[in-house]
């Protein structure tokens, strides 16, 4: 959620979406069709009051141990970057 996933994800389905179908139908990229989407999703993206959903952080210990956990591997090789 977010930039990441409701933004760029976005707006990079609808460009995919929309060379997909130019090539299904044998057209030329339509650029102009394409832009017009994508300003009337940015608009209404930037005008988006909904609340992001966030995780419960109930147990914050847990939690960053479990990501210590889980990128353990990179952190270390970062360490031993230096």
């Amino acid at each position: 959620a977010g930039l990441i996933g409701d933004y760029y994800y976005t707006r990079w389905k609808m460009y995919v979406d929309q060379a997909l179908v130019d090539v299904d139908e044998g057209n030329k990229y339509d650029a102009a069709g394409y832009n017009e989407s994508v300003h009337a999703f940015e608009w209404e993206w930037s005008t988006w009051t909904d609340p992001i959903p966030l995780p419960e952080a109930n147990d914050v210990l847990g939690f960053s141990r479990s990501l210590q956990a889980k990128y353990a591997d990179g952190i270390n090789v970062l360490k031993t970057m230096k």
